[in-house]
């Protein structure tokens, strides 16, 4: 049982949900897979995840039998504050794609992932994000034909 699982569990179900309903509110195709069908089946198994994370880590009552088990540091505002960071970028990410479309805006959202997570090499990051996201535009436009988001500002 701990209680920074618990509370990630909590955060990816209200992510999930976020994550949703903004896909459900992406364009439809006639045929196949639109761009908004892959975030809303991924949106829904990390809701699973999120809720058995959550529900494996429930606070439970303790038992004589039960052993005893290290409380750990508490949950402070300093501990969740890069988890929210990142969470308000992927929100970004999401909407902005409605404007700038999936090939001017990810190579950026995934060069500031990387740098966020500690790698310092910046032009290495640069050009695995620019290489990230032409393979993977080439995969869903081309191999499975799903409409990615494309610039709508003009």
């Amino acid at each position: 049982m701990s209680k920074v699982d618990f509370g990630t569990g909590i955060g990816l179900m209200a992510l999930s949900g976020a994550v949703f309903f903004i896909a459900k509110g992406m364009p439809t195709v006639p045929r196949g897979i639109g761009p908004g069908g892959y975030p809303t089946v991924i949106a829904a198994i990390l809701f699973l995840l999120g809720a058995a994370l959550t529900v494996q880590n429930l606070p439970r009552k303790k038992t004589d039998n039960s052993p005893a088990v290290p409380a750990g540091k508490p949950i402070t505002w300093k501990m969740l504050k890069r988890p929210f960071l990142i969470s308000i970028v992927v929100f970004i990410y999401i909407r902005g794609m409605f404007y700038l479309g999936f090939l001017i805006l990810t190579p950026f959202f995934l060069f500031f992932t990387i740098w966020f997570f500690g790698y310092r090499r910046w032009l290495r990051a640069a050009i695995i994000s620019i290489v990230t996201t032409v393979i993977i535009y080439v995969t869903f436009y081309y191999g499975f034909q799903v409409l990615l988001p494309r610039f709508n500002l003009f």
